[in-house]
């Protein structure tokens, strides 16, 4: 993701997303993936436009631990459905793709959207293919 600021980027798409949770008053979680692990940036909760500022600090690079990441997001929603009973869950994976690993689908977000921060011109196809198999919705990301 650090290649031609496409961290910046997704950085950006994020704090975007936050900031119309905020203004729809949806709630929001933020977990961070890459060399350093999986961190929980934003606890599950009211979206806050103030949440995009977490972002900040994010740096890229190390790996992708991706498999773990959608772990971990699952058993977060899992834990948030118990606290709070059913609710519609929406699973946004902002990502390039450059992994070698094959993940999972995750189980318990009903909607998984994958969007996709891989050079559309020398693409790997990765994100297409997951979505393809999980039954996402697969979307490039927009400049």
């Amino acid at each position: 993701m650090r290649q031609r600021g496409r961290l910046a980027w997704a950085k950006g798409h994020a704090a975007f997303m936050i900031e119309q949770a905020a203004r729809q008053g949806d709630d929001v979680a933020l977990l961070r993936f890459g060399g350093q692990g999986v961190e929980l940036l934003l606890p599950p909760g009211r979206a806050r436009a103030s949440g995009s500022q977490r972002l900040r600090p994010v740096g890229g690079g190390g790996g992708t631990p991706l498999a773990e990441a959608l772990v971990q997001a699952d058993r977060l929603l899992q834990r948030t459905l118990r606290i709070s009973g059913p609710t519609e869950c929406w699973l946004w994976l902002l990502t390039d793709g450059r992994t070698l690993e094959q993940p999972q689908a995750p189980l318990t977000p009903q909607h998984v959207v994958i969007v996709d921060f891989d050079d559309p011109k020398k693409g790997l196809g990765r994100c297409a293919a997951w979505a393809t198999r999980w039954g996402a919705e697969h979307r490039w990301a927009q400049a």
